[in-house]
């Protein structure tokens, strides 16, 4: 299909309920995903992160009829039915900048942006904002609402609780991810992020990726072991937060350490598990005092997909306590 040509046209932000979670039997590839877009017409198609985030050139129309459009189309190529938000580039900046938690909020994987299928849905957490949550909150705002998840999101009760209230036909995404999109969003209405992110993955941009650039000093051999290792980590585990922690790429959920990698001084990578002890699998070999576990990889072939699938799998779930021992750590 040709791309719509519309003056009208105007930048739109899809949000895919569900897909590639951790153990989601909704698994789509975000190359598809942008082709699938760009099949039904719409043009400058990027995603952003690989939880079905997709920013977009609609024409005018009801927002509505696009995204059941968009649904009937993800049904048809990939066998899955996921609700489809649309926001707007105001909606998107609106979520960043009014939320009413920055004087409890200081992680950004553990503050929510909740996106009901319609705007009418928000009146349903009216029950729920007159109840007592702390240390957890939730506000809602003209078209979404914000949760702050005190602990971590997987131990949440008001998340489950907002999620109920909804019909389980909305949406959330963290901060990080939200932030994210606004900046996508501005570039893409310069025209330049389009371009950008069809490029290779052997030309990361290394201002904006640390962990590209922390591979990118490595010898050729250890680069194609961490670049074999990105990928299915961010697979695994499309909605925790990575950076460059004490000189070493490391995925976090919420406050905690999940899994991360580095070269060693023998020249091979080590990747660690923070609770790979937890994960049970001789593979895994324990290292430290806590409850960490590694493996170990000279070449990029020795590298097993199934079974670090399974190590990430369990790693999502099976979280290390890490706030736990830090407060034990400042009580000494």
């Amino acid at each position: 299909m040709k791309p719509v040509k519309n003056r009208s046209s105007r930048s739109v932000v899809a949000l895919l309920r569900g897909v590639n979670n951790i153990g989601s039997a909704k698994r789509i590839a975000m190359a598809e995903l942008r082709t699938l877009f760009e099949r039904l017409g719409f043009r400058d198609v990027r995603t952003v992160g690989l939880s079905g985030n997709v920013v977009f050139s609609a024409p005018g129309g009801r927002r509505g009829d696009i995204a059941r459009r968009i649904e009937r189309a993800l049904d048809a190529r990939f066998g899955v039915k996921p609700r489809v938000m649309l926001l707007s580039r105001n909606e998107i900046a609106a979520a960043v900048r009014d939320h009413p938690f920055a004087k409890v909020a200081d992680d950004p994987s553990r503050l929510l942006v909740v996106a009901p299928s319609k705007r009418a849905d928000l009146r349903r957490l009216e029950p729920l904002l007159g109840l007592s949550w702390h240390p957890e909150a939730l506000a809602r705002g003209d078209r979404l609402a914000w949760l702050w998840c005190a602990n971590t999101v997987a131990e949440s009760t008001l998340w489950p609780a907002v999620d109920r209230a909804l019909g389980r036909t909305g949406t959330v995404r963290n901060m990080a991810t939200m932030r994210r999109l606004v900046s996508a969003l501005a570039e893409h209405r310069r025209g330049g992020e389009h371009r950008r992110d069809r490029r290779s993955p052997s030309e990361p941009d290394m201002k904006r990726d640390p962990i590209a650039a922390y591979s990118a000093r490595l010898p050729a051999r250890n680069k194609a072991i961490c670049a074999q290792l990105r990928k299915e980590i961010d697979a695994a585990l499309p909605d925790a937060v990575s950076k460059v922690w004490h000189g070493a790429p490391v995925w976090f959920v919420g406050e905690t350490p999940v899994v991360g990698y580095s070269k060693t001084a023998k020249g091979d990578v080590s990747l660690l598990f923070w609770n790979g002890q937890a994960i049970d699998d001789p593979a895994l070999r324990p290292i430290g005092k806590f409850q960490a576990a590694e493996a170990r990889f000279e070449g990029a072939g020795q590298i097993d997909a199934k079974s670090l699938r399974r190590w990430l799998k369990h790693a999502g779930t099976k979280l290390w306590d890490w706030s736990e021992i830090r407060r034990k750590r400042a009580a000494r």
